[in-house]
């Protein structure tokens, strides 16, 4: 008498995507029963699509995948993946992150894209790939819009210091930045020409055009 043991398997879409800056290739690898009974991954689907005009092809391949169906997907971390995540999060898909070294640290920059995708499937079905969740949209931009203050910040107190020492250094002045702003922005024009006048204090021209340069970035800066 022979026993049938059914065994069930979980019914999830894993999927890789290894971006570039005009396509994208994805591949879709699921758990399945080889004949000796092990479970195994394999591709559901793995091909190029193009995303230079838009990600309407990349979706259209991912709907069967990932609409109505446990899924879960990562993409490596490269300049241009905030797109693919807006995408994801617009239809309340599953996306990931990868650690930028997963790839690297496989040693395989010699073989193929689909390759490389097929590898970050396969490490993610078999859960030892290390990513991590992409903030929300709004999130990310209130993120990015704090940067940019910060690095907007940093460059004012830069033209600060370089603008002081300018005055100190060759006309031995102690100033401070608020009186030169006060002297500075009645010379500013509105089509951000700088009045030559005020620099007649320095006698060579090339300090002068720096003077002006950084008295007219510095008003700028603080906007």
């Amino acid at each position: 008498m022979h026993l049938t043991v059914n065994i069930s398997i979980q019914q999830k879409n894993f999927i890789a995507i290894d971006l570039h800056s005009d396509n994208a290739v994805i591949c879709v690898r699921r758990n399945a029963l080889n004949k000796a009974g092990e479970l195994v991954g394999k591709n559901i689907w793995c091909g190029r699509v193009s995303i230079r005009d838009g990600l309407d092809n990349f979706i259209k391949v991912l709907v069967p995948h990932c609409q109505d169906f446990d899924h879960v997907a990562v993409v490596e971390s490269t300049y241009n993946w905030y797109c693919l995540a807006d995408a994801f999060e617009e239809r309340g898909w599953l996306h990931r992150v990868a650690d930028p070294s997963t790839v690297s640290q496989a040693d395989l920059k010699s073989s193929d894209d689909r390759t490389e995708a097929q590898y970050l499937a396969e490490r993610l079905r078999v859960g030892s790939l290390k990513h991590y969740l992409p903030l929300s949209y709004s999130s990310r931009a209130l993120r990015d819009l704090c940067r940019y203050r910060m690095a907007m910040v940093q460059d004012c107190a830069s033209l600060k210091i370089k603008l002081i020492n300018l005055y100190r250094n060759p006309l031995s002045k102690n100033v401070r930045v608020a009186d030169l702003l006060e002297r500075c922005q009645p010379h500013m024009q509105p089509n951000y020409r700088f009045n030559s006048d005020i620099l007649e204090e320095f006698k060579d021209p090339n300090i002068r055009l720096r003077v002006a340069l950084k008295s007219l970035a510095l008003p700028c800066s603080r906007k």
